[in-house]
């Protein structure tokens, strides 16, 4: 069914429907690759991948962009069509490459951020629909969503009340960190991870699926790579998962640093990252609700995240330190 569908949008799109179709890993659309193209159709009727090809407009037209060949559905589940840079993703890709193959790749990942957060974007660009961070850019409050979860949080049973008035206690004037006049906004990625990273031999060959791509903070990308930084194994399929170590990516995320000067000169950098990781758990908890105590839970559950975060203790502290932020 689902192949028969991507069948569909390639003959409507006037391209050859009956070759081999390989179906790719993607949790909110059915992906498939054929020699030439991508074809992905959403799974449900939001028509969110009509936003995303607005996006691509948006982009400059460098190698690494995705191109868009077409887009439809208008009767049903949209669907775009996109031609079909070579590689893979460099998640898979990394535990091969040699360190200086690693560096070409992260510096042309960073040119290609900067170029992003540069695009033409405006703050009445409509937002994705259920985006993974609890703020609201361009708000005299962004906060206020992170907030109302909160509360939401509470009613939750294994949920620590106090741990909850600490964060609220936290969030008071932080609002104000999150400004445009605070920290520079522009068109950010909003998904980042070395999954949505297509590479070569040749180094950086497309950055895609702009599908959470928003009008925000421009260091709201440096949480997701961040994220995928220190749990690479959430982001990948088990089989490949396993062949990380926990800090293998740590030391591009200093590399790619290095090569972000727009970013790492803008002032209270490390709260703001904190406050970004705390509002994208706090919406992960609300999605897998503890069933159990913080200590017996998996290590990787979202309240274990969340609580070692609000402790200080957490991965992401840990990374943070190491690249002296």
């Amino acid at each position: 069914m689902a192949e028969d569908r991507a069948r569909r949008a390639l003959q409507q799109s006037g391209f050859d429907g009956t070759g081999i179709l390989e179906r790719a890993d993607s949790t909110r659309n059915e992906v498939f690759l054929s020699e030439r193209h991508v074809v992905r159709v959403n799974q449900s009727l939001d028509r969110r991948l009509r936003r995303e090809a607005a996006i691509y407009q948006m982009l400059p037209q460098e190698h690494w962009a995705p191109r868009l060949l077409a887009t439809g559905g208008d009767s049903g589940r949209d669907y775009i069509v996109l031609h079909r840079h070579p590689g893979a993703p460099l998640s898979r890709w990394w535990p091969e490459l040699g360190e200086r193959q690693r560096r070409h790749c992260v510096e042309g990942l960073a040119a290609a951020m900067e170029a992003i957060h540069h695009s033409p974007v405006g703050g009445d660009f409509p937002p994705p629909h259920n985006p993974p961070h609890s703020i609201e850019p361009g708000k005299d409050r962004p906060l206020d969503i992170l907030r109302s979860r909160l509360s939401e949080l509470s009613e939750l049973d294994n949920v620590d009340g106090l741990m909850l008035i600490t964060v609220a206690d936290a969030l008071q004037g932080a609002d104000s960190m999150l400004t445009p006049a605070a920290v520079p906004h522009g068109l950010v990625h909003g998904d980042l991870t070395l999954e949505n990273v297509i590479a070569s031999n040749d180094g950086l060959e497309a950055v895609i699926d702009f599908e959470w791509a928003r009008f925000g903070p421009v260091d709201l990308d440096l949480d997701i790579i961040f994220r995928f930084a220190c749990y690479p194994h959430l982001h990948v399929p088990p089989h490949v998962g396993t062949r990380y170590s926990p800090t293998d990516f740590w030391p591009a995320m200093d590399w790619l640093l290095a090569r972000l000067p727009h970013i790492t000169s803008i002032p209270h950098l490390r709260p703001r990252l904190e406050l970004y990781a705390l509002s994208f758990e706090v919406a992960r908890v609300l999605e897998m609700p503890p069933t159990d105590t913080v200590h017996n839970l998996d290590h990787d559950h979202p309240y274990r995240r969340l609580v070692s975060l609000v402790d200080g203790v957490s991965r992401l502290h840990r990374l943070l330190d190491a690249l002296q932020i």
